[in-house]
């Protein structure tokens, strides 16, 4: 037998292995059928025209189908769960925007002040300017921060209700925790500064070294 005739038959017998391998396989790719369907429904795909459709199948964990009644329940089979939705809309996952994300209740705890990049200072007991550096200054050692990286400090305290953060305490937070104060232990990083409750959303600002509040 000639070189040539062995590689041709080699391939056909290659060619004829995986057409019997896929020929194999499609019964079990037959009675793969989405887990769940969702029909009569406005499905909101958020795709980029924003289109909508009637019916959406899941399988496990992914969105396998999206279409009209017709076309995605050819995705059912005799074990698919199929809910009627009854005109009834579907969005994505949404993310609530006031949501305070940075707090460390939101993530039970689970996250450190360097892995939210957000240092918290605590004014307990805080009854001089001192009081307050003393603990930027801690933090500042601890975490060894690189020259001109922004760092940003969670102030907490509130001045609601008669609570912790009476008159001596927001005369230093608003009047004596200056930029040449805060320069003494930030001399080379600028910072940010929220101004506790009710004024979360309020930020006292400092460039590196020469800023200014």
């Amino acid at each position: 037998m000639s070189r040539r005739s062995s590689l041709d038959s080699f391939s056909r017998w290659a060619i004829l292995c995986s057409l019997c391998a896929i020929a194999a396989a499609l019964p079990a790719l037959a009675q793969q059928k989405a887990d769940v369907v969702l029909r009569d429904g406005k499905i909101l795909t958020v795709d980029s025209n924003f289109s909508t459709a009637e019916a959406v199948a899941i399988s496990g964990n992914r969105i396998t189908a999206v279409g009209s009644d017709a076309d995605v329940m050819k995705t059912a089979g005799p074990n698919t769960k199929v809910i009627d939705l009854k005109g009834r809309t579907v969005v994505p996952g949404l993310i609530d925007t006031h949501r305070h994300i940075y707090e460390r209740e939101n993530y039970d705890g689970k996250l450190t002040p360097d892995q939210q990049k957000n240092y918290p200072v605590d004014w307990r007991g805080v009854t001089s300017t001192q009081d307050v550096l003393n603990q930027i200054k801690g933090i500042m050692d601890k975490y060894k921060f690189k020259p001109g990286e922004w760092i940003y400090f969670t102030n907490k305290l509130s001045f609601m209700g008669g609570a912790q953060g009476g008159g001596n305490q927001s005369k230093i937070l608003f009047d004596d925790l200056t930029r040449w104060e805060l320069d003494k232990v930030t001399p080379n990083n600028p910072i940010a500064m929220s101004e506790g409750i009710p004024d979360q959303n309020g930020r006292v600002a400092k460039s590196a070294a020469n800023g200014s509040t």
